[in-house]
This record gives C-alpha cells, sequence and structure tokens, in this order.
C-alpha cells in the first residue's frame, strides 16, 4: 500500500470518527462512544471488507438488544440464574460462530447482552433505553464510515481481487514449471511443495476478497456466480495439479531413466493457458490491456494416449496410465477456466460452457463436533470465574462486574482463534502511556467542542496511519480512548474509574490465560494429534469399501469429503501452532507430516475412482479382500499414534505378498488374450488400479517415515 493511500485512508478513518462525535454531541445522545467503537472494529483496508464487516456488526447488535431484554426481563431478579443463562448464551453463540460464514455477526451477538447487562446493573429499569441507544449509535457510526469510506477514494475489493488472482496463477505457472523441470530429468529442490502451501494460503485470501468485491465493485458482483465457478474451477484445478505432482515424483523416483516427451509437451501447454488464464484474471482490473486473442491452439483439447510401450512390468503401465488420466483432467480444468475467463472478459461472449463448469457447494461442516465443544465452553468458563470474582470479595472494585464482560469478550477471541495470551497486556500498556496522557492532561484543558474535535481528529489520523502497518496498535489504542474517555456533553474526569478499568482489565487477562493453561485439550498441539487419529481412522473404514464399492458408493464418498475436511482443519491448527514452545518438532518436520497426509488423501481418492470404475466393467471386487483388511489394520495402527509409532516388518511384508499376488493375477489374465472371456477393457482397468495401489502404497511408506521424525509425546505432555 502506497503512501498516499494510507494517508487517504487514515484522514477518511479520522473524518468518520469525529462527525461521528460531533453527531452524538450536538445530538445530545447518552450513548456517543459505541459509535466510534463500531468505527474502530470495522475499519479495513477496502470499503466492500468495511461494509460487509459493518453489516454484520449491525445484524449482530440487532439480535443481541433483543436477547439482552429478554434475559434481563427474566432474570434480574436472580443473580445466579443471569450469570448461567448468559454462560448458556456464550456456550450457544460461541459453538455456531467457529462454522458460521457470518462469524462477526455471531461474536457481536455473543457479547453485547453482557455488555447491555453489565451497563444496566442496578437500573434494570433502564435496559430497553440503553439497547436502542446503543443500536442508534452503532447504526449511524457504521452509516457515517461506510459513507465516508464509498465518497471519498473508494478502494474497491475488486482491484484487490483481480491482482489476488493474478498472483495466484503466477504461483500456479511457477508449479506448472517445477514439475516440467521434473520431468525433464531435473534436480527435486522441494520448491513444488513449498509453492503448494503457498497456493493453500492464497486460495483463502481470494475467496475472502471475493465477498468483499462482491459489495464494492459491480463488475465483479454482476458475475457473481461465473466468479464462484472460476475459482472452485481454480481450485479443483490446484489439488489436479498436487496429485500430479505426487504421482509424478514416486514416477520419477522408481523409474528415473524413463522420458516421455509426450508429457511434457502436455504440461506446456497447460502451462501456456495458466499464463494465458492470469493475463485475462488480471485484465479485469485495466480492460483496456487485455490483449485480443482468439486462443485457437490453447483451446484444442490435448490428444493424450498411451505412447507405444516396450516391455514393462505392470507396475510401470499401471503408473503411466494414472499420469495420463491425472493430465486428462488438468486439461479439461485449465480448458474449462480459460472458457470462462473468455467470457468474463468478453472475448467469447458467445461461448457455450461446459456441464462441468458449475459452482461447488461449500463443504458443510458436521453439525455435531467435541473440539467445537470444548472450545465454546471457554467464553463461558471465563465469565463465570470473572463473575465469581466479582460477587465474592468483600469488597469488589467499582464496576466490578465489567471484569466478567471482559473475560468473556477474551474467551470469544479466543474460539475466533486469536492468541490472547498477551493482547490484555497490549491493551494496558496502551492505555497506560497513550490514553491515561491524553484523558487526564489534554482533555481537561479542550474547554471548546471545536478543540476537542480536532484533538481526536489528530489522534485518529495518527493512529489510521500507523494502523495500515500495525493494525493492532490502532485498535487498541483507538478503542481504550474511545471506550475509556466516555466522550459526552457531561463529561467527567474520574481517576478511579480510570484505574479501576485498568485493572479489571490485567484481571481479565490473567482469568483467560489460566482458563486456556488448564483447557489442555483445545491447545493447537493436542488438536493435531486428535485431527491426526481422526483422519487415520477415516482412512481404515475406506478400504472395506473396496470390497464391493458399487454398494458403498454414497458412504466412500461421505468419507472423503470427511478426510478433506481433516485436511482443512490440520493445515489451520499448523498455522497457531507455537514453534517455540516445541523444539522437538519443528516446522520443517510437522510440515512434512502435513504433505505425507495430503498424499495418502489423494491416494486413496485415486484407488477409490479406479476401483469404482473396474468394478462396474467387470462385477467382481478387484483388490479381493485381503488386501483391504490389510490396509484397514494399517490405518487402525496409525490410528493410535501416540502410543504405536510403527508398522511391524511382518505386517509390511503381509501387504507386499497380497500386492505381488495381484500382479501375479493380472500376468496370468494378460497371458490369454484370445480367451473368449479376456476384455481388454478390464485388463486396463486392472493395470490401472495396480499402479494405483502402488503408490497408495508408497504413499504410506513415505507416511511411516513422517511419523518416525515426529516426536509424539512432545505435543501430548502436560505443560503450565
Amino acid at each position: 500500500m502506497s503512501t498516499r493511500i494510507r494517508l487517504q485512508e487514515a484522514f477518511k478513518f479520522a473524518l468518520s470518527i469525529v462527525l461521528t462525535y460531533w453527531l452524538g454531541l450536538w445530538m445530545d445522545w447518552d450513548l456517543v462512544k459505541y459509535g466510534p467503537e463500531a468505527i474502530v472494529l470495522i475499519s479495513l483496508s477496502t470499503s466492500g471488507a468495511s461494509i460487509n464487516k459493518a453489516m454484520m456488526r449491525v445484524i449482530g447488535t440487532s439480535v443481541a438488544c433483543v436477547v439482552a431484554i429478554i434475559l434481563i426481563q427474566w432474570f434480574s431478579q436472580a443473580r445466579w440464574s443471569m450469570m448461567f443463562a448468559l454462560a448458556g448464551y456464550l456456550v450457544f453463540t460461541s459453538y455456531f460462530l467457529q462454522t458460521s460464514r457470518y462469524p462477526y455477526a455471531w461474536y457481536v451477538a455473543a457479547f453485547v447482552p453482557i455488555s447491555i447487562w453489565t451497563n444496566t446493573y442496578g437500573t434494570f429499569d433502564n435496559t430497553f433505553h440503553f439497547a436502542i441507544f446503543r443500536l442508534l449509535e452503532t447504526v449511524s457510526g457504521v452509516f457515517i464510515y461506510s459513507l465516508v469510506s464509498v465518497l471519498l477514494w473508494p478502494q474497491t475489493a475488486g482491484e484487490q481481487f483481480y491482482r489476488k488472482g493474478g498472483e495466484y496463477l503466477e504461483q500456479l505457472c511457477h508449479l506448472v514449471k517445477l514439475n516440467q523441470n521434473e520431468l525433464r530429468g531435473g534436480l527435486k529442490s522441494g520448491e513444488a511443495t513449498i509453492a503448494l502451501r503457498k497456493l493453500d494460503v492464497l486460495s483463502a485470501q481470494l475467496q475472502v476478497t471475493l465477498g468483499a468485491a462482491l459489495t464494492d465493485t459491480m463488475l465483479v458482483r454482476e458475475y457473481k456466480h461465473d466468479w464462484e465457478c472460476a475459482l472452485a474451477t481454480l481450485r479443483t484445478l490446484t489439488d489436479s495439479m498436487g496429485l500430479w505432482q505426487s504421482t509424478n515424483e514416486m514416477y520419477q523416483r522408481l523409474y528415473p531413466k524413463q522420458r516421455q516427451p509426450e508429457l511434457e509437451q502436455a504440461m506446456q501447454v497447460i502451462e501456456a493457458r495458466c499464463t494465458r488464464i492470469g493475463e485475462l484474471w488480471r485484465s479485469r482490473q485495466l480492460p483496456s490491456e487485455v490483449l485480443p486473442s482468439d486462443d485457437v491452439l490453447l483451446l484444442q483439447k490435448l490428444a493424450l494416449e498411451l505412447p507405444p510401450l516396450g516391455a514393462i512390468t505392470n507396475v510401470e503401465r499401471g503408473l503411466l496410465i494414472n499420469r495420463i488420466e491425472q493430465l486428462r483432467q488438468l486439461d479439461q480444468q485449465s480448458y474449462n477456466l480459460l472458457l470462462l475467463m473468455r467470457v468474463l472478459t468478453g472475448l467469447d461472449s458467445s461461448a457455450v460452457l461446459p456441464a462441468a463448469i458449475k459452482h461447488l457447494a461449500l463443504e458443510q461442516p458436521p453439525r455435531w463436533d467435541s473440539v467445537r465443544l470444548l472450545k465454546s465452553l471457554v467464553p463461558a468458563i471465563a465469565f463465570i470465574i470473572g463473575f465469581l470474582f466479582w460477587v465474592f470479595p468483600s469488597t469488589p472494585p467499582p464496576t466490578g462486574q465489567t471484569i466478567a464482560k471482559i473475560s468473556a469478550i477474551f474467551g470469544l477471541m479466543t474460539v475466533l482463534g486469536a492468541n490472547v495470551r498477551y493482547v490484555w497486556l497490549i491493551y494496558a500498556t496502551a492505555g497506560l502511556l497513550v490514553v491515561a496522557p491524553i484523558y487526564f492532561i489534554v482533555m481537561p484543558w479542550l474547554d471548546s467542542g471545536a478543540a476537542l474535535l480536532t484533538m481526536i481528529f489528530l489522534l485518529s489520523f495518527t493512529f489510521g496511519y500507523l494502523g495500515q502497518r500495525w493494525p493492532m496498535l490502532k485498535t487498541s489504542v483507538m478503542l481504550l480512548f474511545v471506550m475509556s474517555t466516555a466522550i459526552s456533553n457531561n463529561q467527567s474526569y474520574s481517576f478511579v474509574a480510570w484505574i479501576s478499568g485498568e485493572f479489571l482489565m490485567v484481571i481479565a487477562g490473567i482469568i483467560i490465560n489460566v482458563v486456556m493453561m488448564f483447557m489442555v485439550s483445545i491447545r493447537p498441539e493436542r488438536l493435531m494429534s486428535r485431527y491426526i487419529h481422526d483422519f487415520f481412522y477415516t482412512c481404515s473404514e475406506i478400504p472395506s469399501g473396496f470390497i464391493n464399492i458399487t454398494t458403498r458408493k454414497q458412504r466412500q464418498e461421505g468419507l472423503l469429503r470427511k478426510l478433506r475436511g481433516t485436511l482443512a482443519k490440520l493445515r489451520k491448527v499448523e498455522r497457531t501452532l507455537d514453534y517455540s514452545r516445541l523444539p522437538e518438532n519443528e516446522r520443517e518436520r510437522v510440515n512434512h507430516l502435513l504433505d505425507s497426509i495430503e498424499s495418502i488423501a489423494a491416494r486413496l481418492r485415486v484407488v477409490n475412482t479406479l476401483a469404482e470404475r473396474f468394478t462396474a466393467n467387470g462385477s467382481v471386487a478387484p483388490l479381493g479382500s485381503e488386501l483391504p483388511r490389510r490396509l484397514q489394520q494399517l490405518f487402525e495402527r496409525w490410528a493410535k499414534i501416540t502410543t504405536v509409532t510403527r508398522i511391524a516388518e511382518e505386517e509390511r511384508d503381509a501387504v507386499k505378498a497380497i500386492y505381488y499376488e495381484l500382479e501375479e493375477r493380472l500376468d496370468a489374465y494378460n497371458k490369454f488374450p484370445e480367451n473368449p472371456s479376456y476384455n481388454e477393457r478390464m485388463a486396463s482397468d486392472m493395470t490401472a488400479l495396480i499402479g494405483g495401489v502402488r503408490g497408495l502404497l508408497d504413499a504410506m511408506d513415505g507416511m511411516e517415515k513422517s511419523i518416525r521424525n515426529i516426536h509424539w509425546t512432545e505435543w501430548t505432555k502436560a505443560r503450565i
């Protein structure tokens, strides 16, 4: 972000804060601070992102005001009933916050009822008045900031979306080039794996940016469905690229001297398509720079057939068939995406999009998840401890019920994924070093409204500018300033109230840290172990479906979807690991383990697809019953990862023996092609299936090495 844009964004932020204060003071509203508070929390880098967050804040506040009025009406005369009612409400909202597409709305809806209860304690007759004015102030702040953001130097998310898409496709082209280099016998440096991890991060950013662009960029909103299709197709293309890379690495390792020029040429075409797709994607930002072309050569489907081969093993033939099948998928997906981008840029508006281009529904998480329930208990437990800390001391601090509110807010932040270990200290330090001098020294000198608003503008502009680089600095200082100064027409200055607020924040920080210290089961390293166990347990259920796959098709698809969901959880948890506390398991080891897990999931998906195809053509179970049973046993052993860290040699030999019997069966079948029962398609499918099983066994060997590199006891031992 350039200096000019940072200055513009800081000016818009400061102007919005001042206008909201001016409106509240001019109208003599009771709760002026809640308008600026909303602005501090919804101000983001683009208009679309800010408006989306603003809408969620208004919706969450509206729901929360209704809930607060109802709960206070029911339980205002019963202290303990109120405590349990609010704690139960926190559990409910925290549980659904973790899977909602609108988590910020749930977050606001969770803490605002507690805030209303805190501020109206002892004067519950004013609950309705307080709730309505809080909602009014929030709406006014949101409206003013949204208006200023749109009218003055709007920073639309559309430009960011086009730029992020270009970055994604540049990285994808880089990944394709790395795989081409490996096809030519180049060195394997591990760059391809790193590129895949970067694409995973960029994909999440691109999805979020699209949501903001749909709000503030009409050109994106007009083609909403097409852009969603483009993202879904791009994600599928990347997944297929990862599967191709995994299979290709194994083939190059087993047969390093084998070269297939046809495959190299196919990868060159796919790279050229990705490059062209990137040009068209970026051209939406500057339509005049779109390079007109009919793309005739790039829109031709690749003729991918098994090349003439000499005497090779069934394993090599099967791996070649799988590679070609995966190249066909890359060919189809890159063709679909190129055609869609030509339609979006107006180069081919008459094109008929293939049926394969369709919006892919988001994976819905399961309704019940014990980990989500444990996380949702954190805000409720913190709230109850804060509540008890206020109730039981014989001389509680002034407005002591605030400690329960702040503890609950810190707990909700942990549910959102924030690390609150030092947040309380940051807020307390910001209040002491920045807000306190302004509150006790500067503000008492400013007896006129114009001078006060000028000071607010300068403060907001300064930290709005610094916040472009350090968002936490802007949020902590401005939020503390807005809430602790409580500017109004009846301004008062209380040292006791201010210092008690700082004290309550420190106590709330200690409470949430104590709660997190004892909530051992939701620590990232414990969640890693738990999700890895769930992954292998799901893997153990899949081989049983190979025996009669046609009757278990729906079940198999459900298990494969569950694997994808677990992989996403693992990557998300990995980003929250504190490696400084886990010296034996450095980042490279953990990422290698996750790469092996992703390889296992991809190979299982391939084997399942090939087994399904073979069964449909041959009406027999292709793998028999012994091999699936053995695979199931091995995955079950890995599921007990904390106690068993390797596969016994005899177990591995038993699996290999069954696999070799499978190869011999195919050899015997191919010896008599003149037999009337011989089916060339069945022989080809069986060969491909053997290649897929060989790939799965190879991935399992790599998995075992990754497992041995992890110190599992370090993840499971107790820590304070």
